[in-house]
């Protein structure tokens, strides 16, 4: 049995972070990366510009060729890990072989959810989630028409934008009532859907796929909840992602919704660490345990991992909810909490078709924004969100000046406090 000092079991940034970290504190002890694609190290959060055709392939790399030999890591890659023995400090991979190890990372990720759909087993249905699925969708989109997409998350839109850009006819269906729910509401949801049909996008929510029709074994169109049929050579299944935990199942590992971890980034077994997309964490502004499955979550996480690995004993502060990006020059920022259900929040609001602001309050503290159009002072509101400041002193000068006039009173109160703005 082939053993390291420093196993890791996943190839994308909190495991490479995590090498990285590893490395700046300990140059003599062997790693093992194991990650279940036979591919160089990429970004997933690049996948959607190379779909759309605005990188090509080889931009998707984010470490160079010879990360590994730099790094003195083995890859082992291709292979996936399917049991954790901690009591043992083995890991079984996928092709028979056990793997020792002295410390461990557990760097899983997550998967595209697979949703219970009569016909899911035709041709044409595919997932956005690696570089192959990005490969399998371009071959297919050419011999297709017509395209749907099964969820309005941000993957969702992200395949829908890329399948629009390579001429297909694209429909979106969203089982809740808006887009990108977790990220904005259905007030800055409306705007969108209209930026979406104004670019020949047809979006549908609040409604579900109930059935995936075939024709010799090949997708030919999908029926909604209402009955109608829409017409398809391809169908993109983008309804969220599950965190990778399989491998630890019954290990004595502690789960939730994902790996359990301390600000240490270890689990409950003290030799075990967990991060990124299969770690829970607490949440900055909400204060609960949560999986915030972000690109820069990951990164300091894994980093974080790394270096308690190592011998260090860095504390991670939290994950922070927070996504940017933009459809069609429509700029979207947001963090925090955006759609709260509990009485204790308020939340204030401004519509200006496309610009869409909203804060939402708590006990007079900023725990949450959404962005749309105009993003300006976001970096403003995060910082005083982070802080904690308490602003209920304004709330009257926001309500009766507007709030994209008042939040230039926040941006001065910051710099006065010295913000980096």
């Amino acid at each position: 049995m082939e053993g390291f000092n420093y196993l890791i079991i996943g190839n994308s940034a909190a495991g490479v972070s995590a090498v990285e970290a590893i490395r700046g504190r300990d140059v003599r002890g062997s790693i093992g990366i194991v990650s279940a694609e036979d591919y160089p190290i990429y970004s997933r959060c690049l996948l959607a510009y190379y779909l759309s055709g605005e990188i090509e392939e080889e931009r998707l790399l984010f470490r160079p060729p010879d990360f590994y030999q730099q790094m003195r890591a083995k890859p082992i890659l291709g292979h996936k890990a399917v049991q954790v023995v901690p009591s043992e400090n083995r890991v079984l991979l996928d092709d028979g072989r056990w793997l020792g190890y002295d410390k461990l990372l557990l760097a899983t990720g997550a998967s595209p959810k697979r949703l219970p759909i009569k016909g899911g087993r035709n041709e044409g249905l595919l997932m956005l989630r690696t570089v192959e699925d990005v490969k399998r969708i371009i071959s297919l989109s050419r011999a297709s028409r017509e395209a749907v997409v099964i969820g309005g998350g941000l993957i969702g839109l992200k395949a829908a934008y890329g399948l629009s850009q390579r001429g297909l006819k694209v429909h979106v269906i969203e089982l809740l009532d808006w887009l990108l729910p977790g990220i904005i509401d259905p007030g800055a949801s409306r705007i969108l859907e209209q930026r979406f049909r104004e670019h020949g996008i047809e979006v549908r929510t609040g409604i579900s796929v109930e059935e995936i029709r075939g024709r010799k074994g090949w997708v030919e169109g999908v029926r909604l909840s209402d009955g109608s049929i829409v017409p398809c050579q391809l169908v993109i299944l983008a309804a969220g992602v599950s965190p990778n935990v399989e491998a630890v199942q019954d290990s004595g590992i502690e789960l939730g919704r994902g790996i359990i971890t301390d600000e240490l980034m270890r689990t409950n077994v003290e030799n075990i660490f967990a991060a990124g997309d299969v770690a829970e964490t607490i949440d900055r502004l909400r204060g609960e345990r949560v999986i915030n499955a972000l690109w820069p979550n990951a990164i300091s996480q894994g980093r974080v991992a790394g270096q308690n690995m190592a011998g260090g004993k860095t504390r991670y502060n939290g994950s922070l909810s927070m996504n940017s990006t933009s459809f069609y020059d429509l700029d979207i920022i947001s963090f925090g909490v955006v759609n709260p259900t509990d009485e204790g929040y308020e939340s204030i609001v401004e519509s200006r078709p496309p610009n869409y602001r909203k804060l939402v309050l708590k006990e007079g503290r900023i725990v949450g924004l959404i962005a749309l159009g105009k993003v300006s002072h976001a970096g403003v509101m995060l910082s005083l969100s982070l802080r904690g400041d308490e602003l209920s002193q304004l709330r009257g000068g926001v309500m009766s000046g507007g709030l994209l006039r008042n939040e230039k009173l926040l941006v001065i109160q910051g710099r006065r406090r010295g913000f980096n703005l």
